[in-house]
């Protein structure tokens, strides 16, 4: 997406936790390395969501563009809601800035 000449840059992630391994030995670099990758991306103007497969943690590291999803039932319907009211209010504070 770095390299993309779009304007607007949208990153969707599903996430079901904490990075692979993050109870053994590699815990604190797996992490470190997530929320700097977070911040790396949105530092280059990529907007990123991210839906939490029936758990919280994911909030540590995406928040505040994050909504948990318990049952997969609904990831349909509630990623197309939060998808939109996400993507407009992103294009609603970029048309302030401008």
């Amino acid at each position: 997406l770095y390299k993309r000449r779009e304007e607007n840059k949208v990153m969707i992630v599903l996430c079901d936790g904490a990075p692979s391994g993050h109870n053994g030995t590699y815990s604190g670099k797996l992490i470190r390395e997530l929320k700097y990758t977070v911040k790396k991306i949105r530092a280059h103007g990529i907007s990123l969501f991210c839906f939490g497969i029936k758990t919280k943690k994911v909030e540590q590291f995406y928040a505040p563009d994050v909504e948990i999803v318990h049952s997969l039932k609904d990831l349909d319907k509630k990623a197309l809601k939060k998808l939109g009211q996400f993507l407009l209010t992103k294009r609603k504070k970029k048309r302030i800035k401008n």
